[in-house]
C-alpha cells in the first residue's frame, strides 16, 4: 500500500466533497448502484464467500458499523463503510478513493498494474472483468462534473 502525502489525501478529499454536491443541492447525487455494490464487496466482503478487507476496523464510536483503517478519514458517522451506516454512507461519494486501489474505487488499478496485488482484488477482477472495472474507474474520474451539469439543466428546463 503507498503512503499518501497529506497533499493528496486533501485532494482525494476536496474531490469527493465536490463529487456528492456543494450542498446546494443537498446529498442528490451518489455513486451508481453498481459501483455502490462493488465497493461494498471491496469494503465488506460477501458472507462467507469471501472475506472483508484487511483494512476495515469496528467503529469505536459507532457500535456495529466498520471504518477503513488505511485512508486515514476517522471513526466519524460520515465514513463508515459498513454495518449500521448512515443513509449517505461514504461508499455513496461518486468519487471515492481507496488507499489500496481496489475495484469500484476511482482510483482502482488492476492487479499486477500496482504496487501489490492481493488475492481479494484478483477474485474481484475475475467476478466483474478488468475492463468493467476500468470503464466504471474512468466514467467516475470524469462523469461526477458532467453528470452534475445535466441535472441542473434539467431542473432548468422542467420547470
Amino acid at each position: 500500500m503507498s503512503r499518501s502525502t497529506w497533499f493528496e489525501k486533501a485532494k482525494s478529499f476536496t474531490k469527493s466533497m465536490l463529487s456528492r454536491g456543494l450542498g446546494l443541492i443537498g446529498h442528490s447525487r451518489r455513486a451508481s448502484p453498481e459501483i455502490k455494490a462493488i465497493r461494498e464487496v471491496s469494503c465488506n466482503g460477501q458472507e462467507e464467500r469471501f472475506p472483508p478487507c484487511e483494512h476495515r476496523q469496528p467503529s469505536q464510536n459507532h457500535p456495529g458499523s466498520y471504518i477503513c483503517g488505511a485512508c486515514g478519514c476517522g471513526d466519524r458517522k460520515a465514513v463508515l463503510i459498513g454495518g449500521r451506516v448512515p443513509s449517505y454512507s461514504k461508499l455513496d461519494y461518486p468519487y471515492l478513493s481507496c488507499p489500496i486501489y481496489m475495484p469500484g474505487f476511482s482510483n482502482y488499478v488492476p492487479s499486477g498494474q500496482d504496487e501489490e496485488s492481493n488475492e481479494r482484488k484478483v477474485h474481484l477482477e475475475l467476478k466483474y472483468g478488468v475492463e468493467r472495472l476500468n470503464a466504471i474507474a474512468r466514467g467516475q474520474k470524469r462523469g461526477f462534473l458532467i453528470e452534475s451539469w445535466r441535472q441542473k439543466v434539467r431542473k432548468i428546463f422542467t420547470r
